[in-house]
């Protein structure tokens, strides 16, 4: 969310960006994950200075969904089908309007089914649920990979290999 936000308000301070499984709409998210609690999550000293029906305004600048106007500057954005923190349908929202809308500048990919979820590789021990456990997935591997030669293609101005010559 803060990688897309960037890039939409200072479109000129960044080369390019990545934004993997981000939270792209505040309106859908308190709605789906409960308003109170997201919003003490999200705005615990009362910042945004009240709930999104207080304050739609600030919730919709807040939202890179409604920032992709702005888009200048190229953009990469992964998302997982079986993210339980970022769910599908507020992800595709991003995606379905950077490849309609900023196909030039965007770079998308929907990964189906990464075990974890959110990090791609996220996995608990059954016993204890609280302890992640990283186990180098192969749609993490590929999702890292995918975005380092995304921005070695767009931060290197040669487009050599980074490292090289």
């Amino acid at each position: 969310m803060i990688t897309l936000l960037s890039a939409t308000r200072e479109p000129t301070t960044f080369k390019a960006a990545a934004a993997l499984v981000p939270v792209t709409n505040l309106f859908q998210r308190l709605a789906r994950k409960g308003v109170e609690r997201q919003h003490q999550a999200i705005d615990p000293a009362n910042r945004y200075g009240g709930l999104p029906n207080e304050k739609p305004d600030v919730y919709k600048a807040r939202s890179p969904l409604y920032q992709i106007e702005k888009l200048e500057i190229p953009v990469l954005v992964h998302v997982t089908k079986n993210d339980a923190d970022v769910n599908i349908e507020e992800d595709m929202q991003i995606v379905d309007a950077l490849r309609s809308r900023k196909p030039d500048l965007a770079e998308t990919k929907v990964y189906e089914n990464p075990a974890g979820g959110h990090l791609f590789d996220r996995q608990y021990d059954p016993q204890d649920t609280a302890t992640y456990r990283p186990v180098n997935t192969h749609e993490q591997r590929d999702s890292w990979n995918r975005v380092w030669a995304f921005l070695d293609w767009h931060l290197n101005p040669g487009n050599e290999p980074m490292g090289k010559g």
